[in-house]
């Protein structure tokens, strides 16, 4: 529908992350040389604590810290070194898709939703026109909280 309108149409999920063997079946409709990836890189400490938290609020996990370390690090979870982003870039080459760091901290300009409006097309000057709190999205997985 996007097409035949002349449109962009935009899929997010950080799901997607996990799974370019499935988009790799879908790149008759997604054509390689019109379609863009972009990717956020979060810090794997960050992400491995952020795994953690999730695992023990969300799906009840009783394992410890270490634990969960020691797994992550004893398995294959390229989701975490960021391998991933190489199957993506392997299906869509590398000059339609762009890795950007995930900085939690980032202010102004360099926050994530501000990148990727950026990458969008959408001006720089026109960004003001976009609500993007500061405020984090899950207080539920602050330290505190936990």
């Amino acid at each position: 529908k996007a097409d035949k309108l002349g449109a962009t149409l935009l899929l997010s999920s950080e799901a997607f992350a996990q799974h370019p063997d499935k988009f790799e079946r879908l790149k008759d409709i997604l054509n390689p040389g019109d379609t863009a990836i972009l990717a956020f890189f979060r810090d794997p400490l960050e992400r491995i604590l952020s795994s953690y938290n999730q695992g023990i609020k969300r799906h009840y996990k009783t394992l410890s810290l270490a634990s969960h370390c020691h797994n992550i690090l004893n398995g294959s979870n390229k989701r975490f070194t960021g391998e991933v982003f190489q199957d993506w870039a392997d299906i869509y080459k590398n000059e339609h898709f762009y890795v950007f760091p995930y900085l939690t901290a980032a202010k102004g300009s360099h926050k994530l939703e501000y990148v990727f409006l950026e990458k969008l097309g959408v001006p720089k000057d026109a960004h003001h026109l976009f609500a993007c709190s500061e405020a984090p999205i899950n207080s539920g997985y602050s330290i505190s909280a936990l």
